[in-house]
């Protein structure tokens, strides 16, 4: 598997499990009343930034993949939503602030070969 394709799962797959994880819990919310990250407007709040997070995550992921010359802007990108993600939706349950942090590590330090002219 090619290193582009490597960060680019990595950062997708993390965004996709910030994104699942808040969507699992605005379902609790809406039944409940309330979440393990508050209630009320609060928690609505947190839960749409997090969701928010896992969102341009996963646009991040995919623009690393579509704009490989720009790699170290959609990395950053992605990994400081991946950081922020933890106020939302406790990062992914951690699994995706840890995969979206390594695609994103990965994507800034990525040397895009050239091709031959």
């Amino acid at each position: 598997m090619k290193k582009s394709t490597i960060l680019f799962v990595f950062a997708l797959i993390g965004g996709i499990i910030v994104l699942l994880v808040g969507v699992d819990r605005l379902i609790e919310l809406i039944l409940f009343g309330s979440y393990p990250g508050g209630a009320g407007l609060d928690g609505a709040l947190d839960l749409g930034f997090g969701m928010t997070c896992g969102l341009i995550m996963v646009a991040g992921a995919i623009m690393l993949s579509r704009k490989p010359q720009q790699h170290r802007m959609w990395g950053v990108i992605v990994l400081v939503f991946s950081l922020l993600s933890i106020i939302g939706t406790a990062g992914g349950v951690f699994i995706g602030l840890l995969l979206g942090m390594v695609g994103g590590m990965y994507g800034i330090i990525w040397k895009p070969s050239i091709p031959p002219s």
